[in-house]
């Protein structure tokens, strides 16, 4: 072999391996795999998905959402459980970035922080140590140009690491519930699903003398009624909204939220007020839903501690 022929087959060679070693580059991530930064934050990814509105976990009062400007994309959202590991704040918006790369193509992420126990989404927001939060990484794109394996570089306190994301692996997870099943954290409470029903006016389960009841308003409407106990087993007074909150899907399309009222001390309906450590009350999520499709598929999202759950009607 001359010399020209072997110089041209050693660059081939070398041409192979530098690719080699840039495919090699990118980690494939596993859904609750830990990375840490020293001195500063630790975070798992949680979860990747595609968004028409991305909003907080729980859904109480009014609240900020995000959703495509052009309404025929999605949100790309890659979503990180964030611990800070200092020992002093730390804003989240100065420490995260991240780019997807798809199709050659460079996609800057934009990002929002779950806060008051992920009632709120804000871009800002400071986490004090020893707490996690959910941070959401997101961007506007066509779902058609979405590969089924997504790269990506997250830059965490200057530290930048590059991830495969399998869309199929990461993909959130249904957790379905069962009628009379207790989901219980030691710290904090627990909640048991007991039934749902359908009625026009929820009596308190105790109607003697005054008392308090919820009607519809519009007589072509129903209350999809979803019946849970709650117990509180921390340390102080709570508000039942804080443990457990209930949203619906109907027929795979339609979604309410309702609100929760639950049981005083004498039997009588409230939606103002807290829970006494180491007590507990009967709760009662209202849904307000048309009587021409109340009977179609039904689907709860419960958000229980922080956790999603489903339930079939």
């Amino acid at each position: 072999m001359n010399k020209i022929a072997m110089l041209f087959v050693n660059l081939l060679v070398l041409l192979s391996v530098l690719s080699g070693c840039s495919s090699n580059k990118s980690k494939e991530v596993k859904a609750g795999e830990e990375f840490v930064v020293k001195d500063s934050l630790s975070y798992e990814v949680n979860r990747l998905e595609t968004l028409k509105k991305l909003e907080p976990s729980i859904i109480d009062g009014y609240y900020t959402y995000y959703e495509p400007k052009d309404k025929s994309n999605v949100l790309l959202d890659l979503v990180l459980n964030v611990k800070n590991e200092s020992s002093t704040q730390i804003d989240l918006s100065n420490y995260i970035s991240l780019t997807f790369n798809i199709n050659k193509k460079e996609y800057e992420a934009g990002l929002v922080i779950e806060q008051d126990g992920g009632k709120k989404l804000s871009p800002f927001g400071e986490l004090d140590p020893m707490q996690s939060t959910l941070v959401h990484l997101f961007t506007e794109i066509s779902e058609a140009v979405i590969p089924d394996e997504v790269l990506c570089e997250l830059t965490v306190n200057n530290e930048k690491r590059e991830f495969k994301l399998s869309r199929k692996a990461l993909a959130p997870t249904k957790k379905y519930l069962k009628y009379g099943e207790v989901i219980d954290q030691k710290d904090l409470g627990s909640i048991t699903i007991i039934k749902n029903s359908i009625t026009k006016k929820l009596l308190p389960p105790n109607t003697d003398g005054v008392y308090s009841y919820y009607e519809v308003k519009d007589k072509n409407d129903s209350y999809l009624v979803l019946e849970v106990k709650i117990r509180n087993n921390s340390g102080s007074s709570v508000e039942p909204e804080d443990l457990v909150n209930c949203r619906v899907t109907v027929d795979n399309k339609y979604e309410y939220t309702g609100f929760l009222v639950y049981t005083e001390g004498d039997g009588d309906l409230t939606s103002y007020g807290s829970i006494s450590p180491l007590k507990e009350t009967t709760g009662f999520f209202l849904i307000q839903i048309p009587d021409e499709i109340i009977n179609k598929t039904i689907e709860f999202k419960l958000n229980i501690f922080g956790d999603n759950y489903y339930l079939k009607k």
